[in-house]
């Protein structure tokens, strides 16, 4: 709730500047489905042998380009660090997104309004974790994942003012992984490939600002 909230306040003041017809080509879009975290956990619940407790930051901006009405595309970055004492987690991955609003010719002055959509999405990300080394007395062993996520949107946004609204979705995502892990001292071992697949609903924020064409 804290993210959704977060979200919803910067999004809602970089909409403050809008044309009348927020999908309009020129217009540019932030997505706060994913947003900026950051978290410190503490009490007993997270301790652990060593008195530690993990630390974790997210960073999931997508941002774009309307190049004509009702067709945008973006880049979505996403950046995620999680630590517990000798272990920790880095992941980063980035990639296209497209929107496609069909009913951009009657977008003007929305406010009230629902705008369906359609959207795509390749995200490429790789994955490294540490830890101490289980075989060595000193060291540490690292596993690097390495993959992708395309995704298959489509839903609609509730324009709670012309350049601010909440969106739904449904989504379908195809994702695959491949690991390595190097052990201490060892020599690195690759796994196979392996795939799946998402299906799922969400709910975000989307702003609206710039100048139309």
């Amino acid at each position: 709730m804290k993210r959704f909230m977060i979200a919803l306040l910067v999004l809602a003041m970089a909409a403050s500047a809008f044309a009348e017809n927020p999908v309009a080509k020129g217009m540019l879009f932030m997505d706060g489905a994913w947003t900026a975290n950051f978290a410190k956990s503490g009490g007993d619940l997270w301790k652990d042998g060593n008195g530690d407790t993990p630390t974790y930051l997210q960073l999931n901006p997508t941002l774009g380009y309307f190049l004509a009405p009702g067709i945008a595309i973006g880049a979505t970055v996403m950046f995620e660090n999680w630590k517990w004492g000798d272990m920790k987690t880095t992941t980063f991955g980035a990639g296209p997104k497209v929107y496609w609003f069909p009913t951009a010719k009657n977008a003007d002055d929305p406010k009230g309004k629902l705008l369906p959509f359609i959207s795509g999405s390749f995200v490429y990300a790789q994955d490294k974790l540490e830890t101490p080394s289980f075989t060595e007395e000193s060291g540490t062993d690292e596993t690097k994942t390495t993959g992708y996520q395309a995704r298959l949107s489509g839903g609609g946004v509730w324009m709670l003012t012309n350049g601010f609204g909440v969106h739904g979705e449904a989504y379908f995502e195809l994702q695959n992984a491949k690991a390595k892990y190097t052990p201490a001292g060892g020599t690195e071992l690759e796994g196979d490939g392996v795939s799946g697949n998402e299906f799922g609903i969400m709910i975000g924020v989307l702003g609206f600002f710039g100048t139309a064409k």
